[in-house]
């Protein structure tokens, strides 16, 4: 089983994605139809749009079931309020947001320092 983004080609990943799992992109295409994203979509399926996430084998703690499903809520970054760029910690923050907040922190060390 793959896991799968699916979104509003019109209105992009950013607003309203699904994560799916599913054994094709077919398979996730129809999932998604079925989903909310009918309605994002406005009951257009070419808009519907699916993404393979590779290389994310933490997105798989997520599943909710072992047979192809969609999760129309995954959990989020509490900060950038994304899903699917990186791990989510327990803290609820996002690897991606805590290196940004470490070179933030890097940054701001060395100008006191000057």
């Amino acid at each position: 089983m793959r896991a799968y983004m699916g979104y509003s080609r019109s209105a992009g990943r950013g607003e309203g994605a699904v994560l799916i799992f599913a054994d094709t992109v077919r398979e996730a295409r129809v999932l998604a139809w079925h989903s909310v994203l009918n309605e994002m979509c406005d009951g257009e399926y070419l808009d519907v749009e699916v993404s393979w996430i590779r290389n994310s084998p933490w997105i798989f703690g997520e599943m909710l079931e072992t047979s192809p499903h969609v999760v129309e809520r995954p959990r989020v970054c509490s900060r950038c309020m994304t899903w699917g760029g990186s791990e989510i910690g327990e803290d609820g923050i996002c690897d991606d947001c805590k290196e940004e907040e470490a070179i933030c922190n890097a940054e701001e060390e060395l100008t006191r320092k000057e």
